[in-house]
């Protein structure tokens, strides 16, 4: 009987944990905002702010973020944030990407991006896939993705 009672708890506790990690299919992201942290003659650092909403009666859990920023239709940076965020239930949470860019990695794109840099002002668009990790006993480490895409003009 104490098998019995042991195995259906872990079950249930297995489930919830799956069921959090699924939940972030049915986040919305967005853009909210970004910051030009620093421009320079050789590169910019800049923060760009996304928003994931929980619609969910149950947490969402996120462990990494990876994918292409653009900068006016322009790739400025290959981005990957390895972080766990726990998202509640009818709330949102604000997920900072650190980007550091060098001028020089730009290529023909470089003349139009300054031009947004000086404008301080540009359409920024993120294209990428949010994963989530499980540990499913017996078959081991799992990985899920989940797509995001999202842009905005932003003042920054």
């Amino acid at each position: 009987m104490k098998r019995i009672l042991i195995s259906f708890l872990l079950f249930s506790v297995s489930c919830s944990l799956i069921q959090k990690r699924i939940n972030i299919a049915n986040c919305k992201f967005s853009l909210k905002s970004a910051s030009l942290k620093n421009i320079s003659l050789t590169g910019f650092t800049m923060t760009v702010f996304l928003n994931a909403y929980n619609p969910n009666d149950i947490e969402a859990v996120l462990d990494r973020l990876s994918g292409d920023l653009k900068l006016d239709g322009f790739k400025i940076a290959t981005v990957s944030n390895s972080y766990k965020r726990v998202i509640k239930p009818k709330s949102s949470a604000t997920l900072p990407v650190d980007i550091s860019v060098s001028f020089s990695t730009l290529g023909k794109a470089i003349q139009p991006i300054k031009n947004a840099l000086q404008r301080r002002r540009g359409n920024i668009s993120f294209s990428g896939k949010a994963y989530v990790d499980f540990n499913i006993p017996v078959i081991g480490k799992k990985t899920f993705s989940y797509p995001v895409n999202v842009s905005k003009t932003l003042t920054f």
